[in-house]
């Protein structure tokens, strides 16, 4: 258990494989800091990281993680899974309609968090750099399809996969290269501010960087996730 200095309560619950999980204790607070500042706070009174399940599952105030992941992976998974607080239970699209805006913008942070606070990425690579590789692997693949395609309705799961959690992280990334870095950053603070407890759709994520770049990005928006 963790009191940060907002008087959030932040605990760790497992049994097995400790050595680890006490490792990832005091950068998953600094990661908690990240997403706070980056994008809004955090608004519950607590947050649990709990040893449990297959792979990593976010969920209202917890996640439940497999326990015997080597630190790095386990580290990296924690962070995916804690900034899934903000790209889905506090800015609530839904995900089955818009998998890209759940899991690629989750992916954004999470990235970031891995290069600016936890140092698995080097400061002098492109945080973004295996979101690239694995899209122009699907590029190259002709299994692509466009990332508007409903959840349930791609034809291979890897294209699923690789749209709404990399074709997503990249809109982000992308949309930093059109409008730049700080334009972006407010954008994503202002959409917290505006959308939190909502459902959000991608037109409304839009008109926000609309109103923060002055640029008109409908033709971004339509041309990257309504088309291959």
């Amino acid at each position: 258990k963790h009191t940060l200095a907002n008087g959030k309560t932040i605990h760790f619950f497992y049994k097995k494989y400790a050595e680890n999980w006490q490792k990832i204790e005091a950068p998953m607070l600094q990661v908690f800091d990240y997403f706070n500042t980056l994008i809004g706070p955090y608004p519950w009174p607590t947050y649990s990281f709990i040893q449990g399940g297959d792979g990593g599952m976010e969920y209202a105030m917890c996640t439940l993680i497999e326990g015997g992941e080597k630190y790095e992976r386990l580290l990296g998974t924690a962070t995916h899974e804690l900034a899934h607080a903000w790209f889905q239970h506090l800015l609530a699209t839904d995900e089955a309609t818009y998998p890209w805006m759940d899991e690629g913008f989750t992916s954004y942070i999470e990235y970031l968090a891995r290069q600016q606070v936890l140092g698995l990425i080097s400061k002098t690579d492109s945080p973004f750099a295996r979101a690239f590789t694995g899209y122009f692997g699907l590029v190259r693949s002709g299994m692509q399809e466009p990332p508007i395609t409903h959840s349930d309705r791609f034809a291979t799961n890897y294209a699923y996969s690789i749209t709404a959690y990399y074709k997503g992280l990249l809109f982000l990334a992308q949309l930093d290269y059109i409008i730049g870095r700080e334009p972006l950053d407010q954008t994503l603070k202002r959409y917290y501010k505006e959308y939190a407890f909502k459902n959000p759709t991608p037109n409304d994520f839009i008109r926000i960087a609309e109103k923060e770049s002055g640029m008109q990005l409908h033709w971004f928006l339509n041309e990257f996730m309504e088309t291959t």
